[in-house]
């Protein structure tokens, strides 16, 4: 499973990148916006997208109108992490139907999540055709 995630943050950012390869996803950085729109270009098949919320500039309709330029947004799976003190932006990640996670949960569970993930057809079918109940 192809993946892109966003992060200015040199040493989180290295943690999601390693996250993904555990899981066996191809997933590569960006450290901002512009990075993260000319990547979604660039490689075709995108189906995750991993969000660090602590990114400079952030704005998340930005980011979804990016992707949405690229691919159809409801066929991505979204990942917003951030510090557990930052409550509003994780609820704002997950009004907008993201799984959240904070940081302490990412680096215990984020392989996890990502790599059963990459064993889905679709955010909610297995690659086995069997349907998931809003994952």
């Amino acid at each position: 499973m192809k993946c892109l995630a966003l992060s200015d943050d040199l040493m989180f950012g290295s943690q999601i990148v390693q996250a993904g390869r555990q899981a066996g996803c191809e997933l590569t950085q960006a450290d901002s916006l512009s990075a993260w729109s000319e990547q979604l270009r660039q490689q075709p098949g995108i189906r995750c997208c991993v969000v660090d919320l602590n990114t400079r500039g952030l704005e998340l309709p930005a980011l979804v109108a990016a992707v949405a330029e690229v691919l159809p947004v409801n066929e991505v799976r979204w990942l917003a992490i951030g510090p557990h003190v930052h409550r509003d932006k994780l609820a704002a990640a997950h009004q907008m139907g993201w799984h959240v996670m904070t940081r302490g949960q990412f680096h215990a569970e984020g392989a996890t999540l990502l790599r059963t993930w990459r064993d889905t057809k679709s955010p909610t079918t297995l690659a086995d055709g069997t349907s998931l109940a809003n994952p």
